[in-house]
């Protein structure tokens, strides 16, 4: 039930988006959305299953960005291979 409520809730946060965003800057280049996503969710998502990541950085105007040690990556991943499992 939890993960059906989650995708729900994700779905809508998708539409509201597409409603919203100038879609005329989108891009299709598929490598760059893989880019994209993996240092979104390596850096950022996994190391938060283990309390991370510990560290950010910020350089102006930029918004912040998670810079968690290469030990938390890992662990992370192992966590999710675990639970998944």
């Amino acid at each position: 039930r939890l993960w059906t409520a989650a995708l729900a809730l994700t779905a809508a946060w998708v539409g509201v988006y597409l409603l919203v965003v100038d879609q005329q800057r989108w891009s299709f280049d598929l490598s760059m959305t893989w880019d994209l996503l993996r240092r979104s969710f390596t850096p950022g998502i996994v190391p938060g299953l283990v309390g991370g990541p510990w560290d950010w950085q910020r350089w102006a105007p930029a918004s912040p960005w998670a810079v968690p040690p290469g030990a938390v990556m890992i662990l992370g991943w192992a966590t999710l291979a675990g639970v998944l499992a």
